[in-house]
């Protein structure tokens, strides 16, 4: 379960953390917040995780990003925790992933779920791509 998620999300990275140019390190939270996010999305619908697992993950990155500023200390947004982003993997994963989730269930809600987060990546892609891996 854990390798073929982490495998998913590497792959996934090919594509959008890779094709898009990144001018500074501040972009690095939402390039791991949406790659984690689309992962879980990936992973639901192709079957590979039931909706208790899914369920589970996302209970699990509102943990990661409530323990990293209870427990751990962290003072940082997650946008400036994407700086030191291996210290402070757990506001940078999990807060990135739960302003993904956001996304895709305020996407979904807007286009009475015709549309998710998958069209929005791709879009930016599209609009955004410099033409690297993707």
């Amino acid at each position: 379960m854990i390798w073929g998620h982490g495998i998913a999300h590497e792959v996934i990275h090919s594509w959008n953390g890779h094709g898009f140019a990144r001018t500074s390190q501040d972009e690095e939270w939402l390039k791991e917040g949406l790659t984690e996010c689309f992962t879980i999305l990936v992973r639901s619908r192709s079957g590979l995780d039931c909706e208790e697992r899914v369920s589970r993950r996302l209970e699990n990155c509102m943990r990661h990003h409530v323990l990293s500023k209870m427990m751990m200390g962290s003072e940082s947004t997650p946008r400036e925790a994407g700086h030191n982003k291996h210290r402070e993997r757990m506001l940078v994963y999990g807060g990135g992933t739960l302003v993904g989730h956001a996304f895709d269930v305020r996407i979904r809600e807007a286009t009475h779920n015709v549309k998710g987060m998958d069209d929005y990546l791709g879009t930016m892609f599209a609009e955004f791509g410099d033409g690297g891996p993707g």
